[in-house]
């Protein structure tokens, strides 16, 4: 899982991304997000034994 720490304030953000495996994150030029990649989200009870597939990139925009 991923979570956003704004560092100005030391304030945990709302944002959650699950389902974030084996990634790097990298921050668009602009500050404006961050590109990452993670798998689709299982079905419920499917959590532990789920196939890593469908794994893409994102773009997660900060507002």
């Amino acid at each position: 899982m991923i979570r956003i720490l704004d560092i100005g304030s030391g304030e945990i953000l709302d944002d959650e991304i699950k389902w974030a495996r084996f990634t790097n994150i990298a921050w668009a030029k602009d500050d404006s997000g961050f590109f990452y990649s993670c798998d689709p989200e299982p079905e419920k009870d499917a959590e532990l034994v789920a196939p890593a597939l469908g794994h893409a990139v994102y773009f997660h925009k900060l507002v």
